[in-house]
């Protein structure tokens, strides 16, 4: 006989954060995710959860309606995103009115694909999110199963997925992040666990640069996750809530993305700039 037992492993898992943020990992979005990340939000919020991280480095994908499903218990009403095939036929996914409203920041990296890829879009276009981390690589055509009479199948990619505002993108090569961080260790990606570091800051003895980022912002802008880079004011205050000296932190990328975002990170890289050039408030980086 054969067990054919549904054994069912959800892709999603969650935990609270030590700055009262929940963080939800989204894995893929196959069959059952999107409702399964609702019911991490649900309960995250009955626990107090005051901000969300949604972590989709390393997710593959999926189905485009599970990503309408947890888009619009997110966002507001409205178009969120379309597929549409060679022929120009369109499929528009849409959301209802009710919305989270909550400071939220998502994390991507250069292993985020497809509809994963459309989620980080979508939550950027509707400046319900900061993006964190590195760039997607586009991986964005929708594809179709072709059965072959010897039993085999190809897929073909037979369409684009577009956002709200008409971004391709597969076109634009993917999705940029607002703040770019590179984690130096790959594996240190999703690593702690929330439970240890400073009383009122986040797990500050994890590997995970990412994550952290994106938990310090949403702990010390609330109101302007989704929005904004760093000004003058909050990057002031951020040494001080580290106990960081300019000289500490300014070579870091981290340093670089939160005063400026992905262009300061940029503009570093292509003239090797000194720590002045970033510091000084009256410098074009991050202006």
């Amino acid at each position: 006989t054969v067990d054919c037992t549904n054994n069912y492993v959800s892709p999603v898992t969650y935990r609270m954060e030590k700055t009262e943020a929940g963080y939800v990992k989204i894995d893929n979005f196959e069959a059952g995710s999107g409702q399964d990340a609702i019911n991490a939000v649900e309960t995250l919020l009955n626990q107090g959860a005051t901000a969300l991280v949604i972590d989709l480095r390393g997710n593959a994908g999926g189905l485009a309606a599970e990503t309408r499903t947890f888009l619009d218990y997110l966002l507001p009403g409205g178009t969120l995103f379309e597929s549409v095939d060679k022929a120009g036929n369109k499929v528009r996914y849409e959301s209802d009115n009710v919305c989270i409203q909550l400071p939220m920041c998502v994390l991507i990296n250069a292993e985020t694909h497809a509809e994963a890829e459309v989620f980080a879009a979508v939550m950027k276009e509707f400046q319900a999110a900061s993006l964190v981390g590195e760039a997607t690589t586009g991986d964005t055509r929708t594809q179709s199963t072709i059965e072959i009479s010897d039993g085999s199948a190809m897929r073909i990619s037979t369409g684009s997925y577009l956002t709200a505002g008409g971004t391709d993108i597969s076109k634009a090569g993917g999705v940029i992040p607002d703040r770019i961080i590179y984690n130096s260790t790959s594996s240190a990606t999703g690593t702690t666990s929330g439970t240890v570091g400073e009383s009122a800051g986040t797990a500050v003895s994890s590997n995970d640069e990412q994550l952290l980022a994106a938990l310090r912002y949403i702990h010390l802008n609330p109101q302007k996750a989704g929005i904004a880079p760093f000004d003058a004011y909050e990057w002031s205050s951020y040494r001080e809530y580290t106990g960081s000296t300019d000289a500490d932190l300014a070579s870091t990328s981290l340093a670089l993305e939160m005063v400026g975002g992905a262009d300061c990170f940029e503009k570093f890289h292509r003239i090797e700039c000194d720590d002045q050039v970033f510091m000084d408030e009256n410098t074009s980086a991050g202006r």
